[in-house]
């Protein structure tokens, strides 16, 4: 029986996933760099805004929430799950909710960590729409803290990432939280 060396590199070679990624952690140099590529591009065609001046188009969130999903840890190789909450604030561009979805499952569909999917979502967002604001709160439960190391069975993670008004005014971000059925952290953020 051979001994077996580091990660598993021969088993990932067939999918694709042997380049050389700039700007990632030492766990996914050999990963692909997978920024939105052209048919991407067309799953989160913006549409102008409904709004046409005033307070509420300042001010009205757009929240899509729970969305499931599930992704790969980079360092354990070991599955996390969870529920993402994105919300934004349209300026002159709006999306389709369902975008919204396909966003979170682009970016959790690959080996990485949960504060890198919150902050490619919430930038992504922001070049897409340039919004008023973004907001993204993630909650996932991850193997890798449950099946080795601590072995803790009953945490989960959760991470916030913000944007523009978001990221000036604590009672906005209440609101989402609160619009996100996560009322003990309504006056966190």
């Amino acid at each position: 029986m051979a001994a077996v060396r580091g990660p598993p590199q021969g088993d990932l070679r067939g999918t694709g996933l042997g380049r050389r990624v700039s700007g990632h952690g030492r766990h996914t140099s050999s990963l692909p760099a997978r920024p939105l590529r052209r048919h991407d591009e067309k799953l989160v065609t913006a549409f102008e805004t409904e709004c046409h001046g005033g307070s509420d188009c300042r001010i009205s969130q757009i929240v899509e929430g729970p969305i499931p999903f599930f992704a790969l840890c980079e360092h354990h190789a070991l599955p996390f799950f969870g529920k993402a909450y994105v919300g934004y604030i349209a300026h002159e561009h709006i999306l389709g909710l369902s975008k919204l979805t396909r966003l979170v499952r682009l970016f959790a569909r690959r080996f990485s960590v949960q504060e890198r999917i919150g902050r490619q979502l919430a930038g992504s967002l922001q070049q897409i729409l340039l919004p008023h604001g973004v907001a993204v709160h993630l909650e996932a439960v991850h193997l890798c803290t449950q099946m080795r190391g601590v072995r803790e069975i009953e945490s989960s993670t959760r991470t916030t990432h913000w944007r523009g008004t978001y990221d000036e005014d604590p009672q906005l971000r209440g609101e989402f939280f609160t619009l996100c059925g996560q009322r003990g952290l309504a006056g966190h953020g």
